[in-house]
């Protein structure tokens, strides 16, 4: 019976684990989407030096 809540007790942590870490990955990839487009549109609009 203890062995049983024991067990209940640390799945539901390790799903609260894996779903924050979840929105952590997803936030990270829009923040690195988001970066990564600003960095490219400065470098296009960026003026040429091989004049």
């Amino acid at each position: 019976m203890i062995q049983r809540l024991l067990y209940r007790n640390e799945t539901s942590f390790a799903n609260k684990i894996r779903k924050s870490l979840h929105l952590f990955s997803e936030e990270a990839n829009i923040l690195l989407e988001n970066g990564f487009s600003q960095v490219t549109d400065q470098y296009i609009a960026a003026p040429s030096c091989d004049d």
